[in-house]
């Protein structure tokens, strides 16, 4: 059996948990969303926007960036988290 070659498209589709957090951040009440990935941490991978569509799409693309950034590098990538892991 061959190894499943680690590019950018084997961890773009990876099954990464995303964290979606609403924020109320102006005086007319306007929510605000932050989504984030844990494994990819919080401040460093994140997308923000006015919906919370937004904010997944803003996050893919930061996610995109960062992932070919640490693979130009050859710096490790965490992948997801198992959920029996958790347990």
């Amino acid at each position: 059996m061959t190894p499943k070659i680690k590019d950018l498209d084997y961890y773009m589709n990876l099954p990464y948990k995303i964290h979606v957090e609403r924020f109320e951040d102006d005086d007319r009440g306007n929510p605000h969303y932050h989504a984030w990935i844990d494994e990819l941490g919080k401040f460093s991978c994140f997308g923000c926007g006015n919906t919370e569509e937004e904010a997944k799409k803003s996050l893919e693309c930061d996610k995109k960036e960062m992932l070919q950034l640490y693979l130009d590098r050859g710096e490790i990538i965490p992948e997801p988290k198992n959920e029996a892991d958790n347990e």
